[in-house]
């Protein structure tokens, strides 16, 4: 089973949910800094091939999508006024 992590992206911040067998296993915020990014990695570290998952909210999800590929991580970028329109 793939762990999945949901992320919640504001200004500044974001909200985490990890998820391993459907059940939420642990949440958290971090502040997009580098001790913040640090700890993310920490989590992807603890888990199985996980995929993370976050909404492209206005500008304040570009720090993520900055900072995944230089890990090599899976991820799913969702737009939220696409699925509406779908």
């Amino acid at each position: 089973m793939t762990d999945l992590i949901g992320i919640d992206v504001s200004m500044g911040k974001s909200n985490v949910a990890v998820y391993h067998d459907h059940k939420c296993i642990d949440e958290y915020a971090f502040h997009h800094t580098k001790t913040g990014f640090q700890k993310l990695a920490t989590t992807v570290a603890e888990l199985e091939h996980p995929t993370l998952y976050f909404e492209a909210t206005a500008i304040y999800y570009r720090p993520l999508v900055r900072f995944c590929p230089t890990r090599h991580w899976a991820f799913t970028q969702l737009n939220t006024l696409q699925l509406h329109f779908q």
